[in-house]
């Protein structure tokens, strides 16, 4: 009976050897995996967008918006920066959600031309004072329409990334998301509206008009 154990044991150990071997070989490939992830993130950039407001102290109003956009991580090259502005409205009825592409609120753009910190900025003449003027409630000529009027913009980030790929990233507002989602407002079959001298009635009979 010994005997046969022992033989047994014998035909068994090459079967554990070899599963012991497999075993040792995936976990060296899971940790390979982990550490080319880990130094690919190390070399990929990371962007973020930030709106800031101005303020003038003789009218006491935030008149004006600048929209930046920044890097943080690992340097980028060849990029490309657009910005798209809409008003989204929606009365919540008849016409119901409709996007307007506006022209005029972030139409001077100064790149720094740098591969990481501040990449760009987006800069317009008094375009929140305009917008404001445009959209805000007491501006709305005693309409009694109801209409939810917001301010949309999407960022487009074109870069050549560190492996020489051409890649893209998105934002709505100050907001990430995916590329597939916004890619559609690139481009409007819409006229846009000029910022400059739009008022409320302008705005809401292009609304009715789409």
């Amino acid at each position: 009976m010994f005997d046969k154990v022992i033989g047994l044991m014998k035909e068994l150990a090459p079967l554990g050897v070899s599963v012991a071997a497999l075993m040792v070989a995936y976990n060296s490939y899971v940790i390979s995996q982990n550490q080319l992830l880990i130094s690919t993130k190390g070399v990929e950039p990371h962007f973020y967008v930030s709106e800031v407001p101005l303020y003038d102290e003789k009218t006491k109003s935030w008149y004006e918006r600048e929209l930046k956009v920044f890097n943080i991580a690992a340097p980028v090259a060849n990029v490309n920066i657009s910005v798209r502005s809409y008003y989204k409205i929606n009365d919540y009825g008849e016409y119901g959600e409709r996007w307007i592409p506006l022209s005029g609120y972030y139409y001077a753009s100064f790149a720094t031309g740098e591969p990481t910190g501040l990449l760009s900025t987006f800069k317009g003449m008094n375009n929140a004072t305009k917008d404001f003027n445009a959209t805000f409630v007491a501006y709305r000529d005693n309409n009694s329409d109801y209409h939810n009027v917001e301010l949309e913009h999407m960022t487009y980030i074109d870069y050549q990334a560190y492996d020489g790929a051409k890649r893209e990233v998105c934002f709505r507002n100050q907001v990430l998301v995916e590329c597939s989602i916004v890619n559609g407002y690139r481009s409007s079959e819409a006229a846009p509206l000029e910022l400059d001298g739009l008022t409320y009635e302008k705005l809401i009979s292009k609304y009715k008009s789409l």
